[in-house]
């Protein structure tokens, strides 16, 4: 049977694996975990994909012990943006900051992040690509106005 503080524990493994790699002088090792990339992808079982809710809850949990990982979550966060190609890359990045202001909102965070800032980025980054976006998603104003609806009313925020 899953057991979803067995699986925190083990993504919190993920994000000590990754801190290590971080301070070796690896300062895309977060950005790897985040995108759940090779053997960094944290999934439920093999096949499941990954699963970054589990992968922002291990930063809170690892955080408690290691309040260095905030600056290089929020680091890696903004490098997601920056180094985002597709709208699949970019729909990663908006449901990443969803779920972290999730937990907030909730209480259930070991800290806050500077959302606004991360948030600017990330729209800018859609206005720059929308058109590229659209020809990539299928039904992008689709996404666009749910998701919008979704922040917009759990949060404040929209991408437009």
């Amino acid at each position: 049977m899953f057991d979803w503080k067995d699986f925190i524990s083990y993504a919190t493994g993920m994000v000590n694996v990754t801190n290590k790699k971080y301070i070796e002088g690896n300062h895309m090792a977060y950005v790897v975990l985040l995108s759940g990339l090779g053997t960094f992808c944290v999934e439920a079982y093999p096949g499941a994909g990954h699963n970054y809710q589990a992968v922002v809850e291990g930063i809170h949990q690892y955080y408690r012990m290691y309040p260095e990982v905030k600056e290089r979550y929020q680091e890696g966060i903004y490098k997601l943006i920056r180094m985002s190609l597709n709208f699949k890359g970019f729909s990663q990045i908006v449901d990443i900051i969803l779920y972290e202001l999730k937990l907030e909102q909730e209480e259930k965070a070991s800290f806050q992040i500077d959302i606004e800032p991360i948030w600017k980025e990330a729209k800018k980054l859609f206005m720059e690509k929308a058109s590229d976006y659209a020809s990539e998603a299928g039904d992008l104003n689709g996404w666009l106005a749910c998701t919008n609806e979704f922040a917009k009313e759990r949060y404040g925020i929209s991408i437009e």
